[in-house]
């Protein structure tokens, strides 16, 4: 089960990692900067999960 978690968790921190650059470095307007914000709380919520899964020992390393 954890295995199947730890997967998941990666191809979400992943995704979410290149959403937040694409936005990031792109002309947004004030939904778009809200919509940032959500993206960038999931994505911290996704790296600390992850990190208590795996026992805080890794470094998590995002692919971009």
């Amino acid at each position: 089960m954890d295995n199947k978690r730890e997967i998941f968790l990666e191809k979400q921190i992943n995704l979410y990692s290149e959403l937040i650059n694409d936005l990031e470095n792109s002309n947004i307007n004030r939904k778009q900067r809200k919509d940032l914000k959500n993206f960038q709380d999931l994505y911290r919520q996704y790296i600390r999960e992850y990190k208590s899964l795996i026992g805080g020992h890794r470094d998590v390393r995002v692919k971009i």
